[in-house]
């Protein structure tokens, strides 16, 4: 369903970008198809927090099963959960992992998925939303506890805690230990583009980096 809302929202942003100098009726229609679009976005999130609070006794198999939605029904089991991510959640102290946990958890990391691949493809985004902030965002999402996480890929809990904190600037090493860790559900070129989008926003709002380099060029193109 959510391949259905992206490639429709990708053929409209494809459209207004071919018609810059459309009429004030035409973008006037298009803005209303993508409200729309952003619309049935929100619905799918929604849905997805709607099963995720299931209560135990109803499984998605069961739930599924009382509706006729074509080409969804049992999506979220055929999403297959990467191994890393059960040990991960198999070691929480104290608690007995269910098929239902682990189907809220993979449901967590698809809507945290959703949430990055939105935030690239937006201009203007919240300054919060940062890679340390998407780190953090999996981390929790795990349900596991922060110096835990860092262990389990060898990352020195201060280390860790800068980078969520957008103190310190992640290494390339982090992104290909999340590349492994997720199983290949975070590749290491999401985080790359995460990373490249902080230092956009960076350059975007703070212009003393060129004002400085000023000074070191004798001269400029005359036109």
């Amino acid at each position: 369903m959510y391949d259905v809302y992206k490639k429709y929202k990708n053929i409209v942003l494809n459209i207004v970008d071919k018609n810059k100098r459309s009429t004030l009726h035409e973008q006037t229609t298009l803005k209303r198809v993508v409200d729309l679009l952003y619309s049935i976005r929100i619905q799918l999130e929604i849905a997805m927090v709607i099963l995720e609070n299931l209560p135990e006794p109803f499984s998605i198999e069961r739930t599924s099963a009382c509706f006729s939605l074509p080409q969804t029904s049992g999506m979220l089991q055929q999403l297959e959960v990467p191994g890393s991510i059960k040990q991960s959640t198999n070691n929480l102290p104290g608690q007995n992992i269910k098929d239902a946990q682990t189907d809220k958890i993979h449901t967590r990391l698809q809507q945290l998925k959703f949430m990055m691949e939105d935030h690239l493809e937006m201009v203007f985004t919240n300054p919060k939303h940062h890679f340390g902030f998407f780190l953090g965002q999996y981390i929790d999402r795990l349900g596991i506890k922060h110096k835990t996480f860092a262990e389990t890929i060898h990352l020195m809990p201060t280390e860790l805690s800068q980078i969520l904190n957008y103190h310190r600037r992640p290494k390339d090493k982090l992104a290909f230990r999340l590349d492994i860790h997720s199983g290949g559900s975070f590749p290491a070129l999401l985080w790359f583009r995460i990373i490249q989008k902080d230092r956009y926003n960076e350059l975007f709002m703070d212009d003393s980096w060129l004002q400085r380099e000023k000074v070191y060029v004798k001269s400029t193109l005359g036109f």
